[in-house]
């Protein structure tokens, strides 16, 4: 298989998540950080999973569909195959 940094950037935050789950309230976080969050995950899907204590196995899905989503949304501005 090959390197998935963005797979493995969230399975980073869900080993955070289960030894510091103090982090993980969302009522901490300023708004700006919650909005760039969304903006850059392309929702609040994966942002409600990680703080609410969703199963990681879940959290890693979520992450992929979202993946997923922006590679088939991006090819559109390819100028290339």
């Amino acid at each position: 298989t090959s390197f998935e940094p963005y797979t493995t950037g969230i399975k980073t935050i869900l080993a955070i998540r289960s030894v510091h789950p103090e982090m993980f309230i969302l009522d901490s976080l300023k708004q700006d950080k919650i909005d760039m969050f969304k903006k850059v995950t392309g929702g609040s899907e994966l942002l409600d999973a990680l703080f609410d204590k969703t199963p990681d196995s879940k959290v890693i899905e979520i992450g992929r569909k979202g993946l997923a989503n922006f590679k088939a949304l991006r090819k559109k501005y390819f100028l290339y195959d």
